[in-house]
Protein backbone atom coordinates (compact mmCIF):
# COMPACT_ATOMS: atom_id res chain seq x y z
CA UNK A 1 0.00 0.00 0.00
CA UNK A 2 1.44 3.63 -1.06
CA UNK A 3 0.50 6.47 2.12
CA UNK A 4 0.86 9.62 1.59
CA UNK A 5 1.01 12.51 4.16
CA UNK A 6 1.12 16.62 3.53
CA UNK A 7 4.44 17.41 4.89
CA UNK A 8 2.97 20.72 6.74
CA UNK A 9 1.43 18.13 8.52
CA UNK A 10 4.25 16.53 9.42
CA UNK A 11 6.58 18.46 11.71
CA UNK A 12 9.49 15.76 11.63
CA UNK A 13 8.86 13.04 9.16
CA UNK A 14 11.50 10.91 9.77
CA UNK A 15 11.02 10.02 13.45
CA UNK A 16 7.22 9.72 12.39
CA UNK A 17 8.53 7.30 10.00
CA UNK A 18 10.31 5.52 12.73
CA UNK A 19 7.33 5.55 15.26
CA UNK A 20 5.26 4.08 12.22
CA UNK A 21 8.03 1.13 11.69
CA UNK A 22 7.73 0.50 15.19
CA UNK A 23 4.57 0.17 15.82
CA UNK A 24 3.70 -2.11 12.73
CA UNK A 25 6.94 -4.03 13.18
CA UNK A 26 5.06 -6.91 15.44
CA UNK A 27 2.80 -6.94 13.07
CA UNK A 28 4.84 -8.40 10.55
CA UNK A 29 4.50 -4.78 8.91
CA UNK A 30 7.14 -3.04 7.07
CA UNK A 31 7.21 0.76 6.16
CA UNK A 32 9.69 2.37 3.94
CA UNK A 33 9.93 5.82 2.95
CA UNK A 34 9.75 6.23 -0.65
CA UNK A 35 10.08 9.44 -1.91
CA UNK A 36 8.70 13.16 -1.66
CA UNK A 37 6.93 15.17 -4.29
CA UNK A 38 4.91 18.30 -4.04
CA UNK A 39 4.93 18.70 -0.70
CA UNK A 40 4.05 15.19 0.27
CA UNK A 41 5.89 12.33 1.31
CA UNK A 42 5.29 9.28 0.21
CA UNK A 43 5.40 5.45 2.16
CA UNK A 44 5.60 2.23 1.07
CA UNK A 45 3.85 -0.46 3.63
CA UNK A 46 4.14 -3.76 3.19
CA UNK A 47 4.60 -7.54 4.44
CA UNK A 48 8.38 -8.43 3.72
CA UNK A 49 7.92 -11.83 3.40
CA UNK A 50 5.39 -11.58 1.14
CA UNK A 51 7.14 -8.91 -1.19
CA UNK A 52 10.32 -11.14 -1.05
CA UNK A 53 8.39 -13.92 -2.30
CA UNK A 54 6.17 -12.25 -4.77
CA UNK A 55 9.43 -10.30 -6.19
CA UNK A 56 10.55 -14.54 -6.59
CA UNK A 57 8.32 -15.34 -9.30
CA UNK A 58 10.30 -15.83 -12.48
CA UNK A 59 8.28 -14.05 -14.68
CA UNK A 60 8.35 -10.65 -12.62
CA UNK A 61 12.08 -11.28 -11.62
CA UNK A 62 13.19 -11.43 -15.14
CA UNK A 63 11.12 -8.38 -16.19
CA UNK A 64 12.06 -6.17 -12.64
CA UNK A 65 16.17 -7.15 -13.80
CA UNK A 66 15.38 -5.78 -17.02
CA UNK A 67 14.09 -2.55 -16.01
CA UNK A 68 17.80 -2.17 -13.98
CA UNK A 69 16.85 -3.60 -10.45
CA UNK A 70 19.38 -6.27 -8.95
CA UNK A 71 20.16 -9.44 -10.34
CA UNK A 72 19.36 -11.24 -6.22
CA UNK A 73 15.88 -9.41 -6.72
CA UNK A 74 13.45 -11.31 -4.50
CA UNK A 75 16.60 -11.70 -1.85
CA UNK A 76 15.77 -10.25 1.45
CA UNK A 77 19.76 -8.58 1.13
CA UNK A 78 18.49 -6.56 -2.00
CA UNK A 79 15.06 -6.20 -1.04
CA UNK A 80 15.90 -2.37 0.27
CA UNK A 81 18.68 -1.48 -3.08
CA UNK A 82 15.24 -2.35 -4.89
CA UNK A 83 13.53 -0.05 -3.39
CA UNK A 84 16.27 2.11 -3.79
CA UNK A 85 15.87 1.81 -7.68
CA UNK A 86 12.05 1.67 -7.53
CA UNK A 87 12.85 5.14 -6.03
CA UNK A 88 14.69 6.62 -8.74
CA UNK A 89 12.43 5.46 -11.52
CA UNK A 90 9.44 7.40 -9.52
CA UNK A 91 11.23 10.34 -9.52
CA UNK A 92 12.45 9.96 -13.25
CA UNK A 93 9.06 10.23 -14.02
CA UNK A 94 6.11 12.27 -13.13
CA UNK A 95 3.95 9.25 -13.64
CA UNK A 96 4.42 6.14 -11.73
CA UNK A 97 6.59 3.51 -13.61
CA UNK A 98 4.49 0.14 -14.62
CA UNK A 99 6.69 -2.11 -12.38
CA UNK A 100 4.84 0.08 -9.35
CA UNK A 101 2.41 -2.85 -9.64
CA UNK A 102 4.48 -5.71 -9.13
CA UNK A 103 5.69 -3.92 -5.55
CA UNK A 104 2.13 -2.91 -4.83
CA UNK A 105 1.21 -6.99 -5.09
CA UNK A 106 -0.89 -6.75 -8.00
CA UNK A 107 -1.10 -10.04 -9.78
CA UNK A 108 1.82 -10.47 -12.60
CA UNK A 109 -0.17 -11.31 -15.24
CA UNK A 110 -2.46 -7.77 -14.53
CA UNK A 111 0.21 -5.86 -14.30
CA UNK A 112 1.82 -7.49 -17.89
CA UNK A 113 -1.56 -7.03 -19.45
CA UNK A 114 -1.55 -3.22 -18.05
CA UNK A 115 1.70 -2.45 -19.66
CA UNK A 116 1.10 -4.63 -22.84
CA UNK A 117 -2.31 -3.26 -23.62
CA UNK A 118 -2.52 0.60 -22.06
CA UNK A 119 1.16 1.48 -22.67
CA UNK A 120 -0.10 4.03 -19.93
CA UNK A 121 1.63 4.50 -16.59
CA UNK A 122 -0.81 4.45 -13.17
CA UNK A 123 -2.19 2.74 -10.41
CA UNK A 124 -5.46 1.15 -9.16
CA UNK A 125 -6.75 -0.48 -5.99
CA UNK A 126 -6.09 -3.34 -4.85
CA UNK A 127 -7.60 -5.23 -1.57
CA UNK A 128 -5.93 -5.50 1.67
CA UNK A 129 -4.33 -8.84 2.49
CA UNK A 130 -4.36 -8.27 5.94
CA UNK A 131 -6.36 -9.63 8.56
CA UNK A 132 -8.96 -7.41 10.34
CA UNK A 133 -7.24 -7.19 13.65
CA UNK A 134 -4.61 -6.03 11.38
CA UNK A 135 -6.29 -3.79 9.45
CA UNK A 136 -7.97 -2.20 12.72
CA UNK A 137 -4.72 -1.34 14.40
CA UNK A 138 -3.85 0.26 11.16
CA UNK A 139 -6.49 2.21 11.11
CA UNK A 140 -6.50 3.07 14.84
CA UNK A 141 -2.82 4.63 13.77
CA UNK A 142 -3.91 6.34 10.76
CA UNK A 143 -6.65 7.98 13.31
CA UNK A 144 -4.11 8.90 15.65
CA UNK A 145 -1.77 10.35 12.89
CA UNK A 146 -5.03 12.07 11.21
CA UNK A 147 -5.91 13.77 15.10
CA UNK A 148 -2.11 15.05 14.91
CA UNK A 149 -2.09 16.09 11.89
CA UNK A 150 -5.09 18.36 12.45
CA UNK A 151 -3.70 19.75 15.63
CA UNK A 152 -0.26 20.44 14.00
CA UNK A 153 -2.38 22.24 11.23
CA UNK A 154 -4.20 24.16 13.77
CA UNK A 155 -1.42 25.20 15.86
CA UNK A 156 0.30 26.72 12.37
CA UNK A 157 -3.22 28.52 11.66
CA UNK A 158 -3.52 29.95 15.08
CA UNK A 159 0.31 31.31 14.50
CA UNK A 160 -0.88 33.12 11.48
CA UNK A 161 -3.70 35.16 12.37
Amino acid sequence: NLFSFSMTCLTDYRKEIDKYQKELAPLGISVEYLYCRYDRVYLLVYRKDMMLQYLRQPAVKEFLIGEGYPETIGEEDSLYQSLCVLRKHILQDEDFPHEVGFFFGYPPEDVFAFIREKGVKGVTYMPSRNTIEQLDRLMSLCDKISINARRHRYQVNRQLV
